[in-house]
């Protein structure tokens, strides 16, 4: 559930338009704002979907992917929100 007034992963994009660049000068970045871990991981998932699709005979929509590829990827999108997350020094 969402506290009043926060933003999905989908919002917060929409809103800034783009991805704002590291060191957040622009606004909070994607992954530090969004209240809505799943809603993040899907986001990331259909967007690195969406970055292989440059083969246009073999190209589909994220929704049009299939069970399979949505689990391979949606574990890509929580091994790399994962790292992201992670101080540094760790």
């Amino acid at each position: 559930m969402r506290h009043l007034g926060a933003m999905s992963a989908r919002e917060n994009l929409d809103r800034v338009g783009h991805a704002p660049s590291v060191g957040h000068n622009s606004a909070a970045c994607t992954l530090c704002s969004s209240t809505d871990p799943d809603g993040l991981v899907e986001l990331l998932a259909e967007e690195l979907w969406e970055s292989r699709q440059d083969d246009t005979q073999w190209a589909r929509r994220w929704a049009d992917a299939g069970d399979l590829w949505h689990i391979r990827f949606r574990e890509l999108a929580r091994t790399a929100i994962g790292f992201l997350e992670r101080s540094p020094t760790e």
